[in-house]
């Protein structure tokens, strides 16, 4: 019985040119015998063609429905492939839009191209050892390459305001109270050293490179992070300089938002004009003590009685000869 099904099977599905088949071999045997007359042949043969043609249309009819068919689902196939590629692409395109972490050793590559082609860079952070060391000097060698002006925004700590660099330089104690690369700890008075020679060297590369529109402005509150701003990247780092660094490349939400961040916390600076330092020569010869502290006096943030003759050549060996504590 099992047997019988598949032929059963074949059968319902091909009726139509069965049915032809039975027809034109029985009518063949009658007609070969002469039981049936011609007249009677002749009806069957067309029967039996009209039987075959209907069966043709219909298969025809079938195949292009199939076709059909086919051809929608292939679509709608490829629909679904063009929308996995473009949540794909999406995807991929939110991922450009977050910070990215990156390891501290490739900071100065990354300074590097950064500083090569932008007509701006915004700093923000503590007292600007890195600023003084390649930020400044590397802006300045690139604008002057380029022909180009940059506008550089630089906010460090108020070196005025000894309570906020005695609990700055209690903080870096806290993350390393060894001696650094510079073989120095950091006390209240090398804090206010740093920023007053980030000061010297803003006027003194401003002076240097016509080129460079460079405005200062000195803060009220400590961060333990650093910002550096240019055309294409915000580049974020930490004090402690083994720790890694975050990076956003421009015209991503991070960029917007830091870049927004960042002005308007110079805004709320005290903001140093160095425009009233042009009577005083920098870049000519070595200058004395008199010459900064007159320095100093003119910009508004005058040094004290705790600043003696070494603190003063300290500021001048940290503007004009850095070390780069972070290489």
């Amino acid at each position: 019985m099992s047997a019988l099904v598949p032929g059963l099977r074949w059968l319902r599905d091909n009726v139509d040119p069965a049915v032809a088949l039975a027809l034109a071999v029985v009518f063949s045997v009658l007609g070969a015998f002469g039981v049936v007359s011609e007249l009677v042949l002749s009806n069957v043969v067309l029967a039996t063609l009209a039987l075959i043609a209907f069966t043709l249309v219909r298969e025809r009819t079938a195949r292009g429905t199939a076709l059909t068919d086919v051809s929608a689902s292939l679509e709608q196939r490829l629909s679904d492939v063009d929308h996995s590629i473009a949540q794909v692409r999406e995807a991929i395109g939110m991922m450009d839009t977050l910070i990215k972490p990156m390891q501290g050793r490739f900071l100065g590559r990354d300074f590097k191209q950064a500083l090569l082609d932008t007509s701006f860079w915004i700093y923000k952070g503590g007292t600007g050892t890195y600023l003084r060391a390649v930020t400044l000097p590397g802006n300045g060698e690139n604008a002057l390459q380029h022909r180009r002006r940059r506008e550089i925004s630089i906010e460090i700590l108020d070196p005025n305001n000894v309570e906020l660099c005695d609990r700055y330089g209690r903080v870096r104690r806290s993350l390393d109270p060894t001696p650094d690369r510079a073989g120095e700890i950091w006390t209240t008075k090398r804090v206010r050293n740093e920023s007053y020679a980030t000061i010297f060297a803003a006027a003194y590369y401003r002076e240097l490179y016509g080129l460079l529109d460079i405005k200062l402005g000195l803060a009220s509150t400590m961060s333990l992070f650093r910002y550096d701003l240019s055309s294409h990247y915000v580049i974020i780092t930490q004090e402690e300089g083994t720790a890694p660094a975050l990076e956003a490349n421009s015209g991503t939400y991070f960029y917007d938002s830091y870049l927004q961040e960042l002005r308007l916390s110079f805004e709320q600076s005290r903001k140093i004009d160095l425009q009233k330092a042009q009577g005083i020569s920098l870049t000519k010869g070595e200058i004395g003590g008199h010459e900064i502290s007159r320095l100093f006096q003119s910009l508004g943030v005058p040094l004290d009685d705790s600043f003696d003759q070494q603190d003063i050549d300290s500021i001048v060996q940290k503007a004009l000869r850095p070390v780069n504590l972070y290489e």
